[in-house]
């Protein structure tokens, strides 16, 4: 009661703007976003693999089925949801906060995470939450991981243990913009070490980031702690890119141009 009283009279006294659309924000939110652009950001609510969590084009498929890529056992994690489509109005918050070092955004961020929590009662099945790993130097250079942020906020709000350092990246691989399916695989191969195996023993692991583009390193830090004695490895994101966005914009387009 008192905070947020507190942060309505400092949004007064110290008015900002909206970092999206630069409009003033009236009321404290808690980031540099006002409300219209939050309520922007939605999540998928059609159709998903029943494996790594593909949003799908068709309305209606059965609740067990899986894409191509999962049937042809190329998907390594047992489970993967993400809250929406790497687009619009998520994407350039997801921006803000990794490049933009936006870390108050990561609390509301974790919000959104919980709706998959929510949603999906698999996810309730997991013994211990680790953060998408960074390696210490891309780490240094940032300030910060991204994933730790998410993962810290949401282990605390699900009440599971939070283990940010069972699980490392040895290697500073390249960044993975611009490359094919198979040079993500490559590059990523060997970058991942668990620490501890003996605290991951028999463990359903919850691997928390940010963006889920091809899966590849997804592939090959379950392998890894899989290895390392993981039992299962559960997988959330905030957003994935999906060839969906592009029909969205396409979409919006066409609208447009009728009005």
């Amino acid at each position: 009661m008192f905070s947020a009283v507190a942060d309505s009279l400092a949004s007064l006294l110290f008015p900002s703007y909206c970092e999206l659309c630069h409009h003033l924000i009236r009321r404290a939110t808690g980031s540099t976003l006002c409300d219209s652009c939050w309520n922007q950001i939605q999540p998928w609510m059609g159709t998903v693999c029943a494996r790594c969590g593909e949003p799908l084009i068709s309305p209606q498929v059965p609740a067990d089925w899986e894409c191509g890529r999962c049937r042809r056992a190329d998907t390594l994690f047992d489970f993967c949801r993400s809250f929406g489509i790497y687009d619009g109005t998520l994407r350039e918050s997801i921006h803000l906060f990794k490049y933009g070092h936006r870390t108050r955004l990561g609390k509301r961020f974790s919000d959104l995470l919980m709706v998959l929590w929510n949603r999906w009662p698999q996810l309730a099945d997991a013994d211990l939450v680790l953060p998408m790993p960074l390696h210490r130097r891309r780490k240094r250079e940032r300030g910060f991981n991204q994933s730790e942020i998410l993962a810290q906020g949401f282990a605390r709000q699900v009440g599971k243990p939070y283990e940010p350092r069972l699980f490392i990246r040895t290697l500073p691989t390249p960044s993975q913009t611009g490359l094919s399916r198979r040079q993500r695989r490559l590059n990523v191969a060997g970058a991942f070490e668990v620490r501890h195996p003996a605290r991951l023993e028999g463990k359903v692991c919850l691997l928390i980031d940010d963006v889920l583009t091809t899966g590849a390193t997804l592939n090959e830090a379950s392998t890894v702690l899989k290895r390392g004695g993981a039992q299962k490895v559960l997988v959330l994101t905030l957003a994935r890119v999906s060839p969906l966005a592009a029909l969205g914009s396409e979409r919006h387009s066409l609208e447009q141009d009728i009005l």
